[in-house]
């Protein structure tokens, strides 16, 4: 007995590390209470097992119809259709339910002289089953707009199985009722079918169990367990009055209770976690967009403010005191209006294709790219900004690689962690820029031998609510905003983009799409 409540502990902590939720006392309760109701059920098999089965019946179907009720009312308040698909599914399990309630040996109230209620069972269990493990597998990928679909399948393959029971009777015998015959081997083989498929929801279940709320999870994973276990049982009986029989019904009540549990009380008690979910993630986002906005406005103000004042302040001392001021300041007066105005047109397009992107406006427009060729109009592009600061540009993309992607999307990309490569590399540093293709990806790397990153400020990286920008060193402004745009270009691509620095030593920027 001691060993059996060791294991028993041992498999409810097994259930806690697996869902992440075990309520012990609810538990316990649950324990204690369908212990109680088992032995009031089974006396009541033993008075009259007609009436046992009714009853039985009777609470699944009427669950069922519940839970199609509560996801029907509640269909408005989300955006995927998980709880309207499984109301759907159970609606139509409780249909075939009802008919193999009405069915069963002793109501005779369709007096046909076969006993079609196992038939029903067994219909009714495929379908449940089989939903089940569709619902598991397209968890959260159900929509609205596929709903009127769903009860039109669902409702002809009701009405077909009902059809081949009843009237056309081409429906499998399941249960020979004479003595020495019982259950038949088309029965119990679709018995075990059923278990294996439940067994591979499960597993699915358990697989994309992050998707999950806990204490849903919990209960599901009870509820299949419970439902594979009551299955069992119906694979052993010969009589549909006997012991195996009322099991078989009873973990089918269990298994019920705790879809229940998990679908109605819980959605009730708990709106936001499973009905309203999409409203605490829908906050979320708003907060991201407000921290963001906000970021959009301040480079607004601040960033593109000070190109600006230095262009109007130097032209208007150029307008002003022409004729007094030497040809040699002149010269380097309009060499800053000219570097001011370059960072102002840099950042003002950066923030127009920030702002497109947000907006949904920019599309991928994919064409050939020969990649060696675009970079080596980017060195064009910098060659005086990095001749200028003695910084040499080099290229190792072997002429052959050709893409298809947004051309102008990865020229920006580039030519953004090459100018920021110029910006933060010392007089006699060097920019490499090289490319490769493997495994249908591909991966392009720029590496500056400037001052780097510390580890810190690494990870505020392609992050508009907390992106990290510095002088350059030769005081160069920046906003950070580029790496951003850098992103969300490469993301637009399907790809990823990272960075690996070491302070002092330099930068590795790199980003891999497939092609």
């Amino acid at each position: 007995m001691k060993k059996q409540v060791v294991r028993q502990h041992k498999a409810i902590k097994k259930l806690e590390s697996l869902t992440g939720y075990v309520h012990y006392t609810g538990l316990f309760l649950a324990f204690a209470a369908f212990i109680v109701i088992g032995i009031l059920l089974f006396l009541m098999s033993e008075h009259n097992y007609l009436l046992f089965h009714t009853t039985a019946e009777l609470f699944s179907i009427i669950i069922a119809a519940a839970i199609f009720i509560l996801a029907w009312n509640t269909r408005n308040y989300s955006e995927n259709a998980n709880l309207l698909f499984l109301g759907t599914i159970y609606l139509f399990v409780g249909i075939l339910d009802f008919f193999h309630t009405l069915t069963y040996k002793g109501i005779n109230l369709f007096d046909t002289g076969v006993f079609h209620a196992t038939e029903f069972w067994v219909a009714a269990r495929y379908m449940e089953s089989i939903s089940l493990f569709v619902f598991m597998l397209f968890f959260n990928r159900f929509r609205h707009r596929f709903f009127s679909l769903i009860v039109i399948a669902y409702t002809l393959i009701t009405t077909s199985l009902v059809l081949s029971i009843l009237v056309w009777k081409i429906f499998p015998v399941c249960y020979i009722d004479l003595p020495g015959k019982g259950l038949t081997p088309f029965k119990i083989i679709s018995e075990y079918l059923i278990m294996a498929v439940l067994a591979v929801s499960l597993v699915v279940l358990i697989l994309r169990r992050k998707q999950f709320k806990e204490r849903l999870l919990f209960y599901l994973v009870l509820c299949i367990i419970t439902t594979i276990i009551s299955e069992f049982f119906f694979t052993l009986y010969t009589d549909v009055y006997g012991m195996w029989n009322y099991l078989g019904h009873f973990f089918k009540i269990i298994s019920f209770y705790l879809v229940y549990k998990s679908i109605i009380q819980f959605g009730l008690r708990n709106p936001f976690e499973v009905i309203f979910n999409e409203l605490k993630q829908n906050e979320i986002k708003l907060e991201q967009a407000n921290t963001t906005k906000n970021k959009f406005f301040s480079i607004i103000a601040h960033d593109l403010k000070g190109p600006f004042s230095g262009i109007l302040g130097f032209s208007k001392l150029l307008a002003e005191k022409y004729d007094d001021i030497s040809e040699e300041n002149r010269k380097y007066f309009v060499g800053l209006i000219h570097s001011s105005s370059e960072q102002a047109f840099n950042l003002l397009e950066n923030l127009l294709h920030w702002a497109r992107v947000q907006s949904n406006k920019l599309q991928v427009n994919k064409v050939k790219v020969n990649l060696a060729s675009l970079v080596k109009d980017i060195f064009i592009l910098f060659e005086n900004y990095a001749k200028k600061k003695d910084i040499g540009l080099e290229a190792d993309v072997p002429d052959n690689i050709t893409i298809r992607a947004d051309k102008s999307m990865i020229f920006t990309v580039i030519s953004n962690l090459v100018n920021n490569g110029i910006k933060y590399t010392k007089p006699g540093g060097s920019i490499t820029v090289s490319a490769e293709i493997s495994e249908k990806t591909l991966r392009v790397k720029v590496a500056d031998t400037g001052v780097g990153i510390d580890k810190e400020n690494l990870d505020k990286l392609f992050r508009i609510d907390t992106s990290y920008s510095k002088p350059g060193t030769e005081h160069e402004n920046g906003t950070g905003l580029g790496l951003v745009l850098c992103k969300e270009f490469v993301e637009m691509h399907h790809g990823k983009i990272r960075a690996e620095s070491t302070v002092g030593k330099g930068s590795v920027f790199s980003f891999s799409i497939p092609v």
